[in-house]
């Protein structure tokens, strides 16, 4: 195996054989269970086939030295987004049934032993063994030259219209990143309320202690700092500062890099940090998930961290891996995500890379110049910057890029960035990438910002009083300053909003108006609309790119003033664990607010990470015997508020007796 490649080695959850394929953490096991535990001190695992525990496997009591849950409730904020993307606060997700199980094997069992009692349990919906991670990179002799990548790929092009801006934010997935690094100043996150807070303590209440810069998964500690070199490096090449004449130019000039750590000094980590730190990067506000490790094997538990990131919008890329193989390679080849190959200066496949029909793009990865960990102070160009080559090289060009075209237009979806970038790539020797295209960052911004112009709102509904937040994007005015567009409901308002050209791109236009649920009054600068009514934006296409003239580019969305309700609840209770159940009249978010008091307050709150109509809310760690009283907080998509209770009078549950004691075990004696 090539030094510095992936090794990482995933059994399905129903699979043993594989065990033999790939490396795994000594004697872990990774089990996610069907509901919540009911413990609240994470150690848990009782497989002695006891009533409460039943096994198919003989009867055996297992050496479990430790057993953690990955999070309680940690990281699981979200900052709002264009188009209403998790605009609500969440704080429920799957990591709340995955534990990291060590087993002691002194007693001469296997932890195929214990994985197999595992699978065989109908509480645990799947368990496999931990794979080992690590980078995807092969380090050259460091030396600062010419980015060749860059007019590879257009990308001063490219610069004339757009050069980035700090409302993107890239997570760095990796070894850490030197946050110390002059040339990534100026382009850092930085969690605000840890910054103005007290040392030592929560200030942000997401789990994480004094997580200034990030997150240090490998070591659980707060500091993310990069000592091995990988992630600054590619960090580099996503977000070094442009065109302040120092060491290199990123593909972003201005995009906040996010550090998070989950591989070691020698390169290597396991998914078991690789998972929570991708529920971090999403709960923190990342944009783009940038990752360059992954495997062969697949893994239950890092596919579904990836589709979760998908699902709140965010956009995961990922290096298609060095073993020179047409095979898929992990998490690249998870449909959620952007996986990306390696060329040379000549589009060739650089000779290690990973290719096939399941890569969805190639970029630039051979003897790329990026920044050197540990350089703060040092005017030596080569003690600033370093060479490195490889598909993880490869996967930041791509990252860079959307950061990019995400700095012009903030409208885009992650499934945009994705088709856009594979879209508009220039053409090279088929079979390397699915869509035989390298990365051409010019015309990838040309789709961004098209000829055809597009105008958009920023929400699919509008609650009473919100703002309307509206973005034009049109190659043909960049450089105009400002564009009116019109704005109409169906009760017959009209209004007339001017559009500002942003300072992160030409050729985009925000502005805004406010609707209200008031009687028409025209020409007052408000949208005065009633509940279900249609709004309508609209402006008048010069040209759209292909000869033809004043073409009308509209969007619409929808008034929608009614808060949501509740209109079923069933509470199923099991000992110390309640699931309560919901149906509302619409999509909505769902939190529930409970206490012991029947007229609160109800000061304890279990969420729910993302909308819908059935909800199903799952409440640990309560006393026996004991009666609850909770009421249920919506929050629909236009932002309508509502506290639901049972005509007017709190629901509630009443637990039943001892659960079963949850303790470590030891050999039976």
């Amino acid at each position: 195996m090539v030094a510095g490649l992936l090794a990482l080695g995933v059994i399905a959850a129903a699979t043993l054989d594989a065990a033999a394929a790939g490396r795994f953490v000594p004697n872990e096991i990774i089990v996610k269970f069907r509901t919540a535990t009911p413990n609240t001190d994470g150690s848990i695992i009782d497989l002695d086939g006891t009533t409460s525990n039943p096994l198919s496997a003989p009867r055996h009591r297992f050496h479990v030295r430790e057993a953690n849950r990955q999070a309680d409730g940690r990281g699981q904020r979200r900052s709002g987004r264009w188009r209403g993307q998790s605009m609500q606060t969440a704080t429920t997700t799957d990591l709340d049934r995955i534990y990291r199980v060590k087993v002691d094997t002194g007693a001469g069992v296997a932890v195929e032993q214990v994985l197999a009692a595992y699978l065989s349990r109908a509480d645990v919906e799947y368990a496999e063994l931990n794979p080992v991670i690590a980078i995807c990179a092969t380090p050259d002799d460091p030396a600062y030259g010419f980015q060749w990548s860059l007019p590879r790929i257009h990308a001063a092009e490219a610069w004339d219209t757009c050069r980035g801006s700090n409302e993107v934010v890239v997570a760095i997935i990796d070894t850490g990143v030197d946050y110390n690094h002059r040339d990534l100043q100026g382009n850092l996150w930085v969690n605000e309320a840890e910054l103005s807070g007290e040392t030592g303590v929560d200030d942000d209440g997401n789990g994480y202690i004094d997580d200034l810069h990030g997150y240090n998964f490998a070591d659980d500690t707060s500091d993310p700092m990069d000592d091995h070199g990988h992630g600054t490096h590619c960090a580099g090449i996503v977000a070094a500062v442009g065109d302040n004449g120092l060491d290199i130019a990123g593909i972003c000039w201005s995009a906040r890099v996010m550090g998070i750590k989950i591989l070691d000094a020698d390169g290597e980590g396991d998914a078991a940090d690789a998972v929570p730190a991708i529920y971090y990067a999403v709960a923190s506000g990342a944009d783009i998930i940038s990752g360059s490790w992954g495997g062969e094997e697949s893994s239950s538990v890092l596919k579904e961290a990836i589709a979760y990131a998908h699902r709140r919008g965010v956009l995961v890329v990922a290096a298609a891996g060095n073993l020179g193989s047409n095979a898929p390679y992990y998490p690249a080849a998870y449909p959620e995500v952007l996986s990306v190959a390696a060329t040379d200066s000549s589009d060739e496949k650089w000779y290690l890379s990973n290719y096939g029909s399941w890569v969805d793009l190639a970029a630039p990865g051979y003897s790329i110049p990026s920044l050197r960990r540990g350089s703060t102070r040092s005017i030596t160009a080569t003690s600033v910057t370093a060479r490195m080559s490889g598909t993880s090289m490869a996967a930041p060009h791509v990252s860079g890029a959307c950061a990019l075209l995400l700095s012009a237009n903030l409208s885009l979806s992650c499934n945009e960035l994705h088709d856009i970038v594979v879209a508009t790539g220039d053409p090279i020797e088929s079979g390397i990438a699915g869509s035989d295209k390298r990365l051409n960052l010019y015309e990838a911004l040309r789709g961004a910002i098209p000829a055809a112009g597009t105008v958009r709102l920023d929400r699919e509904r509008y609650a009473d009083g919100s703002r309307v937040s509206i973005l034009l994007a049109d190659w043909d005015l960049r450089g105009a300053g400002s564009q009116e567009v019109s704005l109409g409901t169906d009760g017959g308002d009209d209004e007339v909003a001017v559009l500002t050209e942003t300072e992160a791109s030409l050729g985009v236009f925000t502005g805004e108006i406010f609707v209200h649920n008031a009687v028409v009054a025209l020409g007052d600068g408000v949208l005065e609309a009633a509940d279900g009514q249609t709004i309508l934006v609209r402006y008048r296409d010069a040209d759209d790119g292909l000869g033809n003239a004043a073409q009308w580019r509209e969007a619409s969305a929808l008034a929608d003033f009614s808060p949501p309700t509740v209109v079923d609840v069933k509470v199923e209770v099991h000992a110390v664990t309640a699931t309560i159940n919901l149906l509302t009249n619409e999509p909505a978010l769902a939190e529930i607010r409970y206490g012991r008091i029947a007229a609160g307050p109800y000061d304890l709150i279990e969420s729910e990470a993302e909308s819908g109509e059935l909800h199903t809310i799952d409440i640990s760690g309560l006393s026996t015997q004991t009666k609850y009283y909770f009421v249920v907080g919506l929050t629909d998509g236009a932002g309508n508020e509502t506290l639901a209770n049972d005509a007017g009078q709190a629901y509630f549950f009443t637990t039943s007796g001892r659960a079963k004691a949850l303790r470590l075990l030891g050999a039976r004696r």
